[in-house]
């Protein structure tokens, strides 16, 4: 039996109306996305190390 008999329809017929733009932003939107929240929560989360800009020795529990 033949496959273009039983296949009428591409697949996907619309795969090349998807923007190059579009594609860059669903793959790598979301790691970019996740990486930015990864420095926001490092930089928060380690603000009360530093006073002052230096360094402290000890935790400051506010």
């Amino acid at each position: 039996m033949n496959t273009h008999s039983r296949m009428s329809t591409h697949p996907a017929p619309q795969a090349g109306q998807v923007k190059l733009h579009e594609t860059f932003f669903a793959l790598f939107g979301g790691p970019i996305a996740w990486f930015l929240q990864l420095c926001a929560g490092f930089a928060l989360s380690s603000e009360p190390c530093f006073v002052d800009g230096m360094r402290s020795s000890e935790i400051i529990f506010t």
